[in-house]
Parts: structure tokens; sequence; C-alpha cells
């Protein structure tokens, strides 16, 4: 709280000093009082406001901490993502390749047992005809 010289260097507010025997009284008059009111509800809002700003702040504070956090496990998971999409389609590669692999063999066979047949018939018709 501010002494009663600081508020008269500031406002011209000298006040009328009463000595008793235990204590020193400075009395104001009605217009001294009411600036030193102002003053005070002035003093005393600001403060609240600087209050209030502050929580605010801090809560703010706290919300972008959580936010960047959530950001980088966001960032992380989608790494982590990306890796086993890559994973995935390498092993999707490799049955892809497995498979054509599989019908290049089938085809093979089927080829084989087409001329097998032929040949098994070839042989059958001249070892009739004979």
């Amino acid at each position: 709280m501010m002494s009663w010289s600081a508020f008269s260097q500031n406002f011209s507010l000298e006040p009328r000093i009463l000595t008793t025997d235990q204590d020193t009284l400075y009395c104001f008059s009605k217009p001294q009082a009411r600036e030193l009111v102002k003053l005070i509800e002035y003093g005393f809002f600001t403060d609240s406001v600087n209050r209030m700003l502050e929580q605010n702040l801090a809560i703010l504070e706290f919300a972008f901490k959580t936010k960047q956090e959530a950001y980088t496990k966001l960032e992380l998971m989608n790494n982590n993502m990306s890796l086993v999409h890559a994973h995935q389609e390498s092993i999707i590669d490799g049955q892809l390749s497995f498979i054509k692999a599989q019908k290049k063999e089938i085809k093979r066979h089927r080829r084989h047992k087409f001329i097998l047949m032929v040949c098994a018939g070839v042989i059958g018709t001249t070892a009739i005809l004979r």
C-alpha cells in the first residue's frame, strides 16, 4: 500500500496530521478521500485483472504444451504407420511375385501335360495301326 507521501507527490493529496498519545492520524478531506478511493479501487482492480490474466496465460500455456505433446505423439504414430505400410507393401510385392512364379509353373506343367498327351496319342495310334 502506498504511503500518504506517495499520494501527495502524485496528486497533491496532503493530509492534515493529528497526533494523539499513542498514534499519528492522517486526515483527508472528502475530495481527497474520493481520489484515494479511486486510486485504491483502480489498484485492486488492476491486481485482480493481472491475476486473471496470469491464470489465463497459465491455462493457455498448459493447453499449448498439451497440444505440442499431442502433435508430437501423432507425428510419431504417423511415422510408425508409414513404416508399417512400407513393410506391408513389401510383403504384398513378394506375394505377387510368388503368385506370378506359381502361375508360370502351372502353365509350364499344363504345356508338358499337353505335350505328353499328344505324344501318348501319337504313340497309341501308331501302336494300334501297326
